[in-house]
C-alpha cells in the first residue's frame, strides 16, 4: 500500500487481468503507457506461474512483446523532492537475473537513471531512493527501461510490481513585506520573493484575487493575509498588520482681519511639514492682503490635512457728505460718518463739522478694528 502515491494504478490493480493479459494503451484505468511499437502493456494475476504479487493480486512485466520502457507522468508542482520504491522480480530463472532500470526526469527529456534493479526469478528485490525535482518542473517523467532478461526473449522478463512515489520535501518559496504609509493610508510591499517560478503573482485578500504589482496602496489599517504565488500555483502566505492612523487638525491662529497696508501673521500647530497657499513651507506666513489663506500639514505617519481662514480687510471708507458749493455768508456742515475716532483737517474730533470758507477739507477716521481711513471735499464759496 502507499497512500499518497503520486503514481496511478502503481500495483497494476486495474484493469481486471487473466493470469496473463495484454492491454493495448491507453486503456480506461491503466495509467501506464509503453514506447513498445504495438503499445501493449502486460499484467499478470497472481497466482500466476506459481509466482505471487507483492502488494495485491496483480503486477506488471515490463516485456510484453519487445524490450521497451514502461512510463507514466505524473504532476510534481511545488514539490522539491519525492521518495520512491518499486519492487522487481526476474521470470525465468533461479540464477540468471532480468534487468531493468529506472529514470526520472521532465517530459521529453534528459532522465536520470535512479536505480538498476537486476533480480532473478525467486523473490521480489526491494529497490527505493530520492529524486530532487528541479526548480520549476511541474510534470515529472517515471520510466522503467527494459535492459535485458535471463531468457534472452524480448517477450519474456522483467516483472515489477508496487510502484510508490511520495512527496517528500515541498518547495518553500520565500517573501518579506515592509510597509509605509501616506496621507493617513498604508501601502504594503513585497520584497523579491524566491524559491518559487517567476513570474509571480500577489494577493491582499487572503487569495480571491491576484494582481502583478507586488505593491497594495490605499490600504485603511488592520490585518491583512499577503500571499505570493509563483506560475505552478505555489505559494507563501504571511499576515502583515497596518496602524489605523487619524488625520491631523491644524487650525490656523492669527486673526482674520487687516488694515490697509497692515500685516497679519498666521501660523498653525506643530507639524512635521508645511505647505501654505503663500508658498510658505513655514509653521507661520505672514500676509498683507486680504484673501482666503490654506495649509496642509502632514504628521510624522505621513497623515496630511488643511484648514483655510478667510482674513478681510476692514480699513474704513469715509465718505464726507455736506454742501460743497455755499453762498458768501453761508456755512456748510461736513459729516465723516459714524467711526469710532475723527481727527479733521482744521483739528476737530467730531464727525461734522461747519465751514465758512472756501478751502479742502480732509478728514482721517479710524474704526472699531483700528483701522483708518481718509476722505477729503472742496467746498466752493459763491458771491452772492
Amino acid at each position: 500500500q502507499c497512500p499518497g502515491n503520486l503514481i496511478g494504478n502503481g500495483s497494476f490493480e486495474l484493469p481486471a487481468s487473466g493470469c496473463v493479459s495484454l492491454f493495448v494503451e491507453p486503456y480506461p484505468n491503466l495509467a501506464w503507457h509503453t514506447t513498445a511499437t504495438d503499445h501493449n502493456i502486460e499484467l499478470w494475476h497472481a497466482p500466476c506461474n506459481t509466482i505471487n504479487a507483492e502488494d495485491g493480486v496483480q503486477f506488471c512485466e515490463l516485456q510484453a512483446n519487445q524490450c521497451a520502457t514502461n512510463y507514466q507522468n505524473f504532476g510534481t508542482a511545488c514539490i522539491a523532492q519525492v521518495s520512491w520504491s518499486f519492487y522487481h522480480r526476474g521470470r525465468t530463472s533461479t540464477t540468471v537475473p532480468d534487468s531493468m532500470s529506472l529514470q526520472m526526469g521532465p517530459i521529453g527529456g534528459p532522465y536520470i537513471t535512479l536505480a538498476i534493479a537486476a533480480d532473478n526469478n525467486t523473490a521480489w528485490g526491494h529497490y527505493s531512493g530520492t529524486y530532487d525535482v528541479p526548480l520549476c518542473q511541474d510534470s515529472t517523467v517515471i520510466n522503467f527501461v527494459c535492459i535485458s532478461s535471463a531468457a534472452n526473449n524480448v517477450s519474456i522478463g522483467n516483472l515489477y510490481d508496487n510502484v510508490c512515489v511520495l512527496a517528500t520535501v515541498y518547495r518553500q518559496i520565500t517573501v518579506n513585506s515592509t510597509v509605509s504609509y501616506q496621507n493617513c493610508l498604508g501601502s504594503i510591499t513585497l520584497d523579491s520573493a524566491t524559491g518559487g517560478c517567476s513570474p509571480y503573482q500577489y494577493s491582499d485578500n487572503g487569495g480571491n484575487t491576484y494582481q502583478s504589482s507586488n505593491i497594495f496602496n490605499q490600504l485603511q489599517g488592520g490585518n491583512y493575509s499577503v500571499i505570493v504565488m509563483d506560475s505552478s500555483g505555489c505559494t507563501d502566505t504571511l499576515s502583515q498588520s497596518l496602524n489605523s492612523l487619524n488625520p491631523p487638525v491644524p487650525v490656523i491662529t492669527g486673526g482674520d482681519s487687516l488694515c490697509n497696508g497692515g500685516s497679519l501673521t498666521l501660523s498653525t500647530g506643530i507639524y512635521n511639514s508645511y505647505q501654505w497657499s503663500t508658498g510658505s513651507t513655514a509653521q507661520s506666513t505672514t500676509i498683507n492682503s486680504a484673501g482666503t489663506y490654506t495649509v496642509t500639514v502632514s504628521d510624522t505617519t505621513g497623515c496630511t490635512a488643511s484648514a483655510s481662514q478667510v482674513v478681510s480687510n476692514f480699513s474704513p471708507m469715509p465718505v464726507i457728505t455736506g454742501d460743497s458749493s455755499i453762498c458768501s455768508g453761508s456755512s456748510s456742515t461736513l459729516n465723516a460718518g459714524t467711526f469710532a475716532q475723527y481727527i479733521w483737517s482744521n483739528g476737530s474730533t467730531s464727525q461734522t463739522i461747519s465751514v465758512i470758507t472756501a478751502n479742502t477739507y480732509s478728514v482721517t477716521v479710524t474704526n472699531s478694528m483700528g483701522c483708518t481711513g481718509t476722505a477729503s471735499i472742496t467746498v466752493v464759496v459763491n458771491p452772492n
